[in-house]
C-alpha cells in the first residue's frame, strides 16, 4: 500500500478496539494519548492497560511509573517513526517503491534492554514473539485495512476522508505534507 497510509496506521490509536480487539488492544488504551508537534514531527504518547491498575493502586498521579505505562512514539518527518517503551526502542522506517505507488517497504529495527530478554524467558516468552505478535498485527490487520483505503482511492469511491478532531496526529502529518508540496492545509470544519 501507500508509503503514506503505511505511516497513517501509525498515527492515530481509535481504530485499536475494533480492528485490534483481539490484538494490541490487550496492551495498549484505544482512546488514551496525547500529542506534541515540533516543526513537522511530533511525539504521540499512548497509555497501556496498566493505566488502570495505577489508578486504583497509586491514587496519587506524580508516583506513576510512566516509562511502565506508556508507549511514546516520535514521527520524524516524513518515514521514520522511533517507538520508544520499558522494553527498549523500535524503529520503523516506511519507504515508497518506485514501481508502483501502491507499494512500499516497511524496515522494522530494534533495541531491547539486555535485562529484558532475561524477563521474558523468566515468563516463558521471548522478545521475538512479541515483536512476531506485532508484526502479525500490523500485517494482517492495518495493512490489511490500508489496502482496503489504497483500492478505494484508487477506484475513486470517495474523493474525501475525514481525520476527526482527536485525530491531531493524523491532521500534523497531512498538513506538514501539504505544506511540503505546496498544497493549503487541511480545512477545519466547526462542529
Amino acid at each position: 500500500m501507500n508509503w503514506k497510509l503505511v505511516v497513517d496506521s501509525y498515527g492515530e490509536i481509535y481504530h485499536l478496539n475494533v480492528l485490534h480487539a483481539k490484538t494490541a488492544a490487550k496492551e495498549a488504551l484505544g482512546n488514551v494519548q496525547t500529542i506534541d508537534t515540533f516543526r513537522n514531527n511530533l511525539r504521540m504518547v499512548v497509555a497501556n492497560q496498566k493505566i488502570n491498575l495505577m489508578r486504583f493502586s497509586m491514587p496519587n498521579m506524580e508516583h506513576w511509573p510512566y516509562k511502565q505505562i506508556t508507549v511514546t512514539t516520535y514521527f520524524f518527518y516524513p518515514n521514520v517513526m522511533m517507538m520508544v517503551d520499558t522494553f527498549g526502542v523500535d524503529l520503523l522506517r516506511i519507504f515508497p517503491l518506485e514501481d508502483s505507488p501502491r507499494k512500499s517497504r516497511t524496515i522494522h529495527t530494534w533495541y531491547i534492554h539486555p535485562n529484558v530478554q532475561k524477563i521474558f524467558k523468566t515468563h516463558g516468552r521471548s522478545y521475538e514473539d512479541r515483536l512476531r505478535t506485532f508484526r502479525d498485527a500490523v500485517g494482517k490487520e492495518d495493512y490489511a485495512m490500508g489496502e482496503d483505503v489504497q483500492l478505494n482511492a484508487e477506484m475513486r469511491v470517495q474523493s474525501e476522508i475525514l481525520l476527526g478532531r482527536n485525530e491531531g496526529a493524523l491532521h500534523h502529518f497531512h498538513n506538514a505534507h501539504r505544506s511540503r508540496i505546496g498544497r493549503d492545509l487541511l480545512p477545519v470544519e466547526d462542529a
